[in-house]
């Protein structure tokens, strides 16, 4: 396996620099396991940011079926924060183990 690290870094409302390391791997489930660890780390994200990550766990998935599967759970992630601007961890971390749920079967 291939680990790649990519820092983020985030200004929150302070002032303070916060920096989050998102550990990449080449396998989908650790994918899953590194958006779950940024997720629970903070409490809301945009939606933008929300779905972001969902679809970078969704591009990670090379099996055509649990592909489909896993894009139908972003799918109803979209349609469901439409009218939001910001997420909680809550709605985010819903739909990650749904999709681990899914790689895992």
């Amino acid at each position: 396996m291939r680990w790649q690290k990519r820092s983020e870094e985030r200004t929150d409302e302070g002032g303070d620099a916060r920096v989050e390391e998102i550990a990449t791997c080449t396998s989908p489930v650790s994918v899953v396991d590194d958006a779950l660890r940024v997720a629970s780390g903070r409490q809301l994200f945009t939606r933008d940011e929300a779905l972001g990550l969902l679809r970078r766990v969704g591009s990670e998935v090379d099996d055509p079926v649990r592909a489909a599967s896993v894009e139908r759970i972003v799918a109803d992630a979209d349609t469901g924060s439409a009218e939001q601007m910001m997420v909680s961890c809550t709605d985010l971390v819903d739909p990650l183990l749904d999709i681990r749920l899914v790689l895992c079967s």
